[in-house]
C-alpha cells in the first residue's frame, strides 16, 4: 500500500495529512445505456418501475437506490415523444470552471472520439464566455447541444455519462482521462503556434474580485511577492487561451484556492504549486492534490485563519502565515 500525503504548513506546525491511498482505479467515466425514460420535473424516471434515475440530476447516478421512486401517478397522454437515439453530457456545476473542465469537457471529447450522432442534451445551457472560449479551442459546435424539456419520454437509447463526481474521489482519485483531455488540447495549441515557450514566470492568481474566500488583508502577501517578482494576475480578465498561455510558462503557482488553480493542468513542468487555505476548509476539498499527483507536480497548503463565521469553503480570511509562505517561496525560486 502507498499513501500519498499532503504537507500543510500551519503557522506553528507541518502536518502531513493522509489524503488518500494511491491504488485506486482509473476509469474514464461511468455509462449507462438506457431507455423509456420519462424525463419529468427534473427527473429522470424508469416508466417499467417508476424508479428515479440520478434525481434532481444527482452526478452520483446511483440507479441502484430502490427508495428513489417517483410517488406521483405518471400519465403519458401529453408527453411528447423522443425516439432520436440521445445522449446526455449534463454536469450539475457546470457553470464551475473547475467542473467544466473536468467534469463537462471530458464528455465532448468522448462523444468526438465515438464519432456519436446522437443528440446531445444537458439541462442548462446559458454558456459564459470562457465556456465558448472553449468550445472554440476544441473545434465543437455547442449549438449541436440542446435543452432538456419537461414531460418529454426518451423511447430509444439514452446514453447518460457520469462526471468524476460520480466517483469516491478522495478514495478512487480523479480519472486521468480529463487531464489527457486537456493535455490533447494543449499539444493542439502548441501544433497551432498558438501556445510557445516563453520564459518562465512566477505567478500569483488573486481572488480580489471573488465572492468568497479573498484574502482580506491580501497586500501583505503581495508586497512579500514584490520582492520575487511574482507576476499578480486576475484570471477572470483574461481569455482562456491567455490563462493557457501564461500556465504553460509558469514556474511556481501561489495561489488562494479557487478553481482558476484548475489550470495547472496545462503546465510545463511546474515546480510547485502552492495553496492558501482556510485552514477549516483544507481537509475537506483535497481536488488540487489529486490533480499535482497524476501531474508529478509538488503542492504545499499553507493555512490560514477563518474570519466569517460560515461555511468553511465560503470564508474569507486573514493570512497570518507569511513567514511560512517566504521559505517555500525561497526553496523553489529560480
Amino acid at each position: 500500500m502507498i499513501d500519498k500525503k499532503l504537507i500543510i504548513y500551519d503557522k506553528n506546525n507541518i502536518e502531513e495529512l493522509v489524503v488518500y491511498n494511491k491504488n485506486f482505479k482509473i476509469l474514464p467515466t461511468k455509462q449507462f445505456y438506457l431507455n423509456n425514460l420519462l424525463y419529468l420535473n427534473n427527473n429522470f424516471i424508469l416508466i417499467e418501475n417508476k424508479e428515479i434515475f440520478n434525481k434532481k440530476w444527482n452526478s452520483n447516478l446511483n440507479i441502484k437506490n430502490e427508495n428513489e421512486k417517483y410517488n406521483n401517478e405518471i400519465n403519458l397522454t401529453n408527453t411528447k415523444i423522443n425516439n432520436n437515439k440521445c445522449i446526455s453530457l449534463n454536469t450539475i456545476y457546470i457553470s464551475n470552471y473547475y467542473h467544466f473542465i473536468i467534469d463537462f469537457l471530458p464528455k465532448i471529447f468522448i462523444y468526438k472520439e465515438l464519432n456519436l450522432n446522437n443528440d446531445i442534451y444537458i439541462t442548462r445551457k446559458n454558456f459564459s464566455r470562457y465556456q465558448l472560449e472553449f468550445f472554440e479551442l476544441i473545434d465543437f459546435d455547442y449549438k449541436k447541444i440542446k435543452l432538456f424539456e419537461n414531460d418529454v419520454l426518451f423511447k430509444n437509447e439514452m446514453i447518460i455519462l457520469s462526471d468524476t463526481r460520480g466517483f469516491d474521489i478522495l478514495k478512487e482519485g480523479i480519472p486521468k482521462y480529463p487531464i489527457e483531455c486537456m493535455k490533447k488540447l494543449l499539444n493542439k495549441l502548441i501544433k497551432e503556434k498558438k501556445i510557445v515557450k516563453k520564459e518562465k514566470k512566477n505567478i500569483y492568481i488573486t481572488r480580489k474580485n471573488a465572492n468568497n474566500r479573498h484574502i482580506n488583508n491580501e497586500e501583505i502577501i503581495i508586497n512579500l511577492l514584490k520582492k520575487y517578482n511574482f507576476l499578480i494576475v486576475e484570471l477572470e480578465n483574461i481569455s482562456v487561451l491567455e490563462q493557457i498561455d501564461l500556465f504553460y510558462n509558469s514556474n511556481i503557482v501561489l495561489a488562494p484556492h479557487g478553481a482558476g488553480s484548475t489550470n495547472i493542468i496545462f503546465g510545463d513542468n511546474i515546480k510547485v504549486y502552492i495553496e492558501i487555505h482556510n485552514k477549516n476548509y483544507v481537509k475537506m476539498d483535497n481536488y488540487f492534490h489529486l490533480i499535482c499527483d497524476k501531474l508529478n507536480i509538488p503542492h504545499y497548503c499553507v493555512h490560514s485563519n477563518s474570519v466569517n463565521n460560515i461555511k468553511p469553503h465560503l470564508s474569507n480570511f486573514e493570512f497570518d502565515n507569511l513567514e511560512c509562505l517566504e521559505k517555500l517561496i525561497e526553496k523553489n525560486i529560480i
